[in-house]
């Protein structure tokens, strides 16, 4: 039951400098799931099943639990089973769940929604051998289910059994020669599988050692590969060992697991990057309970939650949220002086939006529209259950359309007979294209959504919503239809708010922009290199100058060849299936139609597709219309490569969904000089800078984030630096 809420906040260790230029650290949203005063619930094991979207509690009873309800219906009660389970998960295949019986050592399949009942045999665990106990979360992969067996208290093999017949065929999976060959005892009961259907496992035997952490078996090599060990996570957490619980993967593929020597729910990213996502103190905090026991031996994720039993003795189950879209970020520095460019640093997306990640928030949307009609990540979105189209209103308008699932031309489609939050789904190949079809108000939308699905508070939101056109504009503007943003109103989205946005251009009008701007910040990210000539050049375009220090084109260079970027006619492989082609595929790996490479075109920043492929929404709006708004980057439509300039700025009709020709990429400013995080350049920054100093000749005192302070990169904090950060405390960025 979700009737206690509230937020805390975890994140990665940052000693002395609080997240500072890092995206956004983990702030995860708590709720209840079960507590054992609602049904006498002991939750030991938890499965999510997708089609009725309850969670199985398994404990003293077997209990079904309704996101929403106020307690659960018994599916098996305690007398009619043996008990004492170790493990349980749904089986799509066969529509019901299979739970491991440690009393009698089966394990049992019980009936979703049928109260009361006798749960029948599935595998008699003690046909393999009398002494076996069967444990671990009975991963699956849709034909095998898998347990740990145990043999009179020393870990032995993983055996799996068929799901396929009615009686399950046991067989062992992982031998005990596999674990020895590693000098281990066996596996943990904690198992899990990621979206590929491997099998991982940890090791947390108290006599292994060195080879403690997770692993992911090899079956064609027979082997168990490491995916994170002890001496990885004692170097996190600052704690002499390390036993691993619970274990799941996120639709990401990212890894969760309980520590207990850290007393912390830690995360390994698909880089392999260990951090903190929740620390039990927090969860004490939020259950007001500071004496409670928090030891989560089981976890699941439901959508965008984690979902875990905090421990037999706390009896709890909660649910962490879990940002489901990570964009990967690249920093602009603003000590990266450009003459008369923007003087604050933030961060740019590397990539345009893809396909893949406008689909999770849509299916997050709508799921969380029946769970939470209030939430802002729902907020003034209405989907159209006949085709998927999504506007402001439950009017269709074309001038209130978010996104257009219904055009030919989307790869992103619906299908009403699926479950909410399942409904929406992308066309292969196309999950790592750029996101097409969507309005200027379908990525403002995106990006007011992630900023609260990456655990900021509302009051970081960047832009307004409403029922109406006129009510979207950046939380800063005035008059926004008639007079777009003032300089002033750049300054307070900038230094104030640390929500996603689109990227500001900074002028007011004009088809070539080639001068910086204080506030243009796609120019800088695209164009700015000192290693560009120092002198004017014009571009391919009538009239375009180019300014020094600045390249023509975003891949860093002024000439442009069908290798470089997505134009049409240029002879890539997508030029007449969807036209645009996957985000980053001008590597110099990819290949042409004709077979000739690609170049690498990553810019000085790093940033790809700053030219062509598709145009990109921008923040700002045209002075002539209340409706345009500015794009860049050229798109694959057009063949002149002077569109494709870093200094071609075209205004388009933001409401145009019905395009294959326009998507977006993200901005966030989290602020320069602003070392505490809290929005602004204030008296605790000065603080800390006054702790940085260091003179003329020593060097910085590593460790503690103090090389945020050396704005001219001399390894040295000095008075050349305080004048630098003097211009900013308490001024504009």
């Amino acid at each position: 039951m979700r009737h206690k809420q509230g937020r805390v906040c975890g994140g990665a260790v940052v000693v002395g400098l609080a997240c500072a230029m890092a995206n956004p650290a983990w702030a995860v949203e708590l709720s209840v799931w079960a507590l054992a005063d609602d049904h006498g619930v002991n939750p030991v094991s938890i499965a999510y099943n997708p089609v009725n979207g309850k969670l199985l509690i398994a404990g003293d009873d077997l209990i079904e639990w309704e996101y929403a309800a106020t307690n659960g219906l018994v599916l098996v009660p305690n007398a009619n089973w043996g008990g004492s389970p170790m493990g349980c998960v749904y089986v799509p295949s066969r529509g019901t769940y299979m739970v491991t019986d440690g009393v009698n050592e089966t394990i049992v399949e019980v009936t979703p929604g049928a109260a009361g009942q006798t749960p029948p045999v599935f595998v008699d665990v003690t046909a393999a051998n009398p002494l076996y106990e069967p444990q671990g979360g009975l991963p699956q992969d849709g034909t095998y289910a898998y347990y740990k067996a145990q043999w009179t208290g020393v870990e032995q093999t993983v055996r799996r059994f068929t799901l396929v017949g009615t009686n399950g065929v046991d067989s062992e999976h992982v031998s005990y020669a596999a674990f020895q060959a590693w000098s281990s005892s066996g596996p943990s009961q904690e198992m899990t599988m990621d979206s590929t259907n491997t099998l991982h496992l940890s090791a947390r035997n108290s006599t292994i050692k060195a080879n403690k952490g997770i692993y992911r078996w090899d079956a064609a090599g027979g082997a168990l590969v490491p995916v994170i060990q002890e001496p990885a996570i004692k170097a996190h957490t600052g704690k002499t060992n390390a036993t691993i619980y619970g274990m799941t993967f996120d639709a990401q593929d990212n890894l969760y697991f309980y520590d207990i020597y850290s007393s912390s729910i830690l995360r390994v990213d698909l880089q392999g990057e260990l951090s903190t996502f929740l620390h039990s103190s927090e969860i004490k905090d939020f259950m007001g309970d500071p004496s409670m026991s928090v030891h989560v031996s089981y976890m699941t994720v439901v959508g965008n939650e984690l979902v875990f039993v905090t421990g037999n003795v706390s009896k709890h189950v909660l649910a962490a949220r879990v940002s489901l879209v990570e964009p990967d970020m690249v920093t602009i520095p603003g000590v990266d002086y450009e003459v008369d460019g923007p003087t604050y640093t933030y961060e740019i997306g590397k990539y345009e939006l893809t396909v893949a990640e406008y689909c999770l928030f849509l299916n997050d949307a709508e799921w969380t529209q029946q769970t939470n009609p209030d939430d802002p990540r729902c907020s003034n979105m209405w989907i159209d259950e006949a085709n998927g189209d999504v506007s402001m209103t439950s009017v269709f308008d074309i001038d209130r359309v978010l996104y257009r699932t219904s055009d030919f031309r989307s790869k992103i489609k619906y299908n009403a007979a699926e479950p909410y939050g399942n409904r929406f789904y992308v066309l292969a190949p196309y999950e790592n294209h750029p996101v097409v079809t969507v309005s200027w108000y379908g990525a403002v939308k995106f990006c007011n959504w992630l900023t609260i699905d990456a655990g900021m508070d509302a009051s970081e939101l960047c832009y307004h919503e409403g029922a109406e056109q006129d009510d979207w504009y950046p939380v800063t503007a005035a008059d926004f239809p008639s007079s777009g943003l003032t300089t002033s109103e750049r300054l307070d989205l900038v230094r104030d708010y640390r929500g996603y946005r689109l990227p500001m251009d900074g002028i007011s009008a004009g088809m070539w922009n080639n001068v910086a701007a204080p506030y243009n910040e796609w120019y800088k990210a695209a164009a700015f290199d000192p290693a560009a000539p120092d002198t004017v050049r014009a571009g391919p375009g009538s009239g375009e100058l180019v300014q020094p220090d600045h390249w023509i084109f975003g891949y860093g260079a002024d000439t442009n060849t069908n290798a470089d970027a997505n134009l049409f006619n240029s002879g890539d492989p997508f030029e007449y299936t969807s036209g645009h082609s996957p985000v980053g595929w001008y590597d110099g790996v990819n290949l042409l139609s004709g077979g000739t490479p690609t170049n690498d075109t990553g810019n000085r920043y790093g940033l790809y597709d700053m030219c062509a492929n598709v145009a990109e929404w921008g923040t700002d709006k045209s002075t002539g219309s209340p409706n345009f708004r500015s794009t860049r980057s050229g798109r694959h439509t057009i063949s002149a490569s002077y569109y494709a300039t870093n200094s071609f700025l075209l205004f388009t009709t933001g409401r145009l969904a019905s395009q294959n020709n326009i998507g977006f990429r993200l901005l966030r400013s989290p602020g320069y000089g602003d070392f505490d995080g809290d929005g602004d350049v204030g008296l605790d920054d000065y603080a800390f800078f006054a702790d940085a100093m260091t003179g003329p000749v020593d060097l910085i005192t590593p460790g503690y984030g103090y090389e945020a302070c050396d704005y001219n990169g001399d390894d040295h904090v000095d008075l050349s630096d305080f004048a630098r950060f003097q211009q900013l405390l308490g001024a504009a960025p």
